[in-house]
């Protein structure tokens, strides 16, 4: 598990009563500003932190090699004319990935078991009560989430995903509160600089699949399906940033309500509406009042249920709501996306059922050798 974990007293009328969950970095920063924890217990030495890490820098550059040798050797087939199979240009995709990873992993300690235990001066609920009305909402992991919680774009439309698979019956989320460990699927959030580089990273990915255009397919239809494919993955990925950079930050910043609807504005009066308005008869005033009821149920009725669209965590956490305005799209994009990726892993497979004969020759490296 690794990282820093509080195991905290819950009260002073709890005698011996502990409860231990993980910190994230703000979390740690709050103890040791508010003095609960003393710096020394966080002050870690790099020395210590490399002595956690069970992978060397000999085992991550085998690593970087294997995959720089499996990229020279799909260039080289490509310089020789050879034919580069589905599943080896799929590869290839799934290296981008893992190069990004490794590059910004390259000082993260691998396989950390043990986590440093921080043994606060105070209890927990001394700490919760000095922190005010912000700690005494209920928390979503931790105790300590009133601490620099932050959901963003991603975090929240994931969360939301998770949500409606749980409709379905499955559920990744473990039901233990506090959780015991900070779950890999957490995004913090990231600023606008790395933002571009992660955009790179997905635009390489589906950059690469396109390059399958000038592969052998089997059969017709599968090389349309392919074209087809990795064409819409491209588009779902752009649209999925537009999403993101235009309805959610812009947006955001002038002022749009949480619904994604505009404010609601009064109808302007006319020669019509104030005519009546201005000498209602008996009738016509108790019509009116009927009319505004039943408009003011079905309004209500259609809050109601774009309120419980825009949040399905369980149970309901304020802080998870999500614009409509944006998880509507981004649903129908994640379930293009998804059937576009599923052929492109299924096609992966069942291309090898017909490979063409230069696939299996090998590459002639001596060919690259300069001949007098």
């Amino acid at each position: 598990m690794g990282g820093f974990v509080l195991r905290a007293q819950l009260s002073h009328s709890l005698e011996g009563d502990f409860t231990t969950f993980p910190l994230d970095s703000n979390q740690v920063l709050y103890l040791v500003e508010n003095g609960y924890v003393p710096y020394s217990a966080v002050a870690i030495e790099k020395e210590e932190i490399e002595d956690k890490d069970k992978v060397d820098g000999v085992v991550r550059l085998i690593i970087v090699c294997q995959i720089f040798w499996y990229l020279v050797c799909c260039i080289s087939r490509l310089v020789q004319h050879l034919d580069v199979t589905v599943i080896e240009l799929a590869t290839v995709g799934f290296i981008i990935c893992s190069m990004g990873t490794y590059f910004f992993w390259r000082e993260k300690p691998m396989d950390v078991n043990r986590a440093i235990i921080l043994r606060p001066n105070s209890t927990l609920e001394h700490i919760l009560c000095e922190a005010g009305e912000c700690a005494s909402k209920p928390y979503r992991r931790t105790p300590m989430d009133f601490v620099g919680r932050e959901e963003w774009f991603w975090t929240l439309h994931w969360t939301y995903g998770k949500g409606v698979l749980r409709k379905f019956g499955f559920n990744f989320d473990r039901m233990e509160r506090p959780i015991d460990k900070i779950p890999n699927d957490d995004f913090p959030l990231i600023a606008g600089g790395p933002m571009w580089i992660l955009f790179v990273f997905q635009m390489g990915y589906g950059a690469v699949h396109l390059t399958g255009w000038i592969l052998p397919f089997p059969t017709n239809p599968e090389e349309k399906l392919w074209h087809i494919a990795t064409v819409t993955i491209m588009i779902c990925i752009i649209l999925a940033w537009v999403v993101e950079v235009y309805w959610w930050r812009i947006t955001s910043k002038l002022g749009r309500t949480d619904s994604g609807f505009a404010a609601e504005k009064a109808p302007l009066p006319t020669a019509d509406t104030a005519r009546l308005t201005h000498t209602p008869s008996p009738v016509s005033s108790h019509s009116c009042a009927i009319c505004r009821l039943k408009y003011s149920a079905a309004k209500g009725n259609i809050k109601d249920v774009a309120t419980r669209l825009r949040n399905n965590t369980t149970p309901h956490d304020p802080v998870m709501d999500v614009p409509l305005r944006t998880v509507i799209p981004l649903g129908l994009l994640g379930v293009v996306y998804l059937f576009a990726r599923g052929f492109i892993i299924i096609e992966g497979f069942i291309n090898l059922r017909a490979l063409p004969p230069s696939a299996y020759e090998s590459v002639n490296w001596t060919a690259f050798l300069p001949h007098f």
